[in-house]
Order: structure tokens, then C-alpha cells, then sequence
């Protein structure tokens, strides 16, 4: 189904990739896991070092001048995914972990070959971002991710410059606080005239299979179960973090 699974963060929300590491191998354990981190340690930085014990491949990415080091690391992954060439890839967000294997597995087997699978455009009809769709689980090909984010093969602080340049819904760009990597996408795939998009419904009742910041509440029996799809946590990790014994503790089983 899919051969790598992407996250990405800056030094603010790195206190996820442990728990996301962990999630990942217990439900997909034959995929490799790869971390875009925006940062500026060293090499050989011990904090580095612990993540490349959990993560398969760990790339730094530079902070860009002008640009919030968020809004770099939601690109990042992008970019990282693009290297990637042959390989089939899934992007996820750094603070959302899977809950079972069956749902993910169910939706990512039904991509096509050559096809960029985007799940859950339905949810922004009606709304003033109807021409976007959730980045979460958006799966395909490096070659694919490099033909949408970098089809001129810019350098890095070039490709970024550009991106500076291009305002997404609402006027909003990538150098504002409140910028939407979705927005940004929308821009880049009429940009790169990208017609394989495959578009599949989430199909799932997100208030109920669903454990979310929005309102957050555990059913301990229902998870222990496996009957949650998915935890998209409080943040940031720290502050929030006796909130999830419960999630942390299943994972570990």
C-alpha cells in the first residue's frame, strides 16, 4: 500500500515524534518511517540522535528567513516526500497517530498506481476552501509530491522564495501565522496542472471514531478495543501530556 510514512516539526511540537514512532510500528510495522525536523541542531546533536533511534530517517531542514518555522516544517514534508523518487508515500501530521491498522489500510489500498490519493475533500464542500482537501494520509509516489512542490527543481531558499510569493485562500500566505499548507496546495497543483488527484470519501463519523482536541474525551473501553480510528492530540505534547496516559499506555501494550 504504501512504503514510507512522512511527519514533520519544528523544535515546538517535537515532543510528538516519540508517541507517532511508536504508533506507526505497532499498526505498520514493515513501513519505514522518516521525520523532516526543522531545526537548527548540529549533526550530531544528542536530541538528533535519540530520534534517528526511532525514526528510519531523520533530514533537517534549515528555518527560513521571514517565514514562521511551523509553516516551513507543514512544507517539509513535502519536500521530503519528494526525494523519496519510486517509493510510495503517506504524509501525516506530527500530532495525529493512527489507532488500528483496518481503516488506514481499507482507504490507501483503494489508490490507484500513479494516482495521488487525497481522502476527505468532502468535508470543505460548501466552505470557503471547497477546492482544497485534508493532507492527512495523502498518499503517492516521491516522483509524484516532486511534480506538485518542486516541479523547477528550485534550491531550498529559492523553492521557499517562490512560495513567498504565491497568496492562498483568503489572501493568506505562507508567511503569515494563521497560513494553511492546504490553501498553498491548491495554488501549487492549478500551478503544476497535476490531473491525478484520486479523491475517495473518509467515511467515518469523526465525532464518534475519533479522538480529537476539538473535544476531547477517551472511552477507555472503546479504545482498548480498537475501535478508534485515530488521535489527533491537545498540543503542544508537554502541557498536555498526562491527558494521554491512557493513549500512551495502549500503544505500549
Amino acid at each position: 500500500m504504501f512504503d514510507t510514512l512522512v511527519v514533520s516539526s519544528d523544535e515546538y511540537f517535537k515532543g510528538f515524534f516519540p508517541i507517532v514512532a511508536k504508533a506507526w510500528r505497532k499498526f505498520f510495522p514493515e513501513v519505514e518511517l522518516c521525520a523532516a525536523f526543522v531545526t537548527t541542531r548540529s549533526e550530531n546533536d544528542e536530541e538528533l540522535c535519540k530520534l534517528r533511534d526511532i525514526y528510519d530517517k531523520v533530514v533537517i531542514f534549515q528555518p527560513v528567513d521571514g517565514i514562521p518555522t511551523k509553516n516551513v516544517a507543514k512544507m517539509a514534508r513535502f519536500l521530503l516526500a519528494s526525494s523519496m523518487e519510486n517509493k510510495v508515500c503517506s504524509i501525516e501530521d506530527v500530532d495525529t497517530i493512527p489507532l488500528q491498522r483496518e481503516y488506514f489500510s481499507n482507504k490507501i489500498s483503494l489508490r490507484q498506481p500513479n494516482q495521488i490519493l487525497a481522502i476527505g475533500k468532502e468535508v470543505y464542500a460548501g466552505t470557503p476552501h471547497h477546492l482544497g482537501f485534508p493532507v492527512s494520509t495523502v498518499t503517492s509516489e516521491g516522483y509524484n509530491f516532486k511534480r506538485i512542490f518542486n516541479p523547477s527543481d528550485l534550491e531550498y531558499f529559492e523553492l521557499f522564495n517562490f512560495w513567498k510569493t504565491l497568496s492562498c485562500n483568503e489572501g493568506k500566505k505562507i508567511t503569515d501565522d494563521n497560513f494553511s499548507d492546504e490553501g498553498l496546495i491548491v495554488k501549487l497543483v492549478e500551478h503544476a496542472n497535476v490531473d491525478n488527484i484520486q479523491h475517495i470519501e473518509r467515511g467515518v463519523d469523526i465525532r464518534k471514531d475519533w479522538i480529537d482536541r476539538s473535544w476531547w474525551g477517551i472511552d477507555i473501553e472503546k479504545l482498548k478495543s480498537g475501535r478508534y480510528v485515530t488521535c489527533n492530540f491537545l498540543r503542544p505534547f508537554e502541557k498536555y501530556e498526562e491527558h494521554f496516559k491512557p493513549i500512551i499506555e495502549y500503544i505500549d501494550e
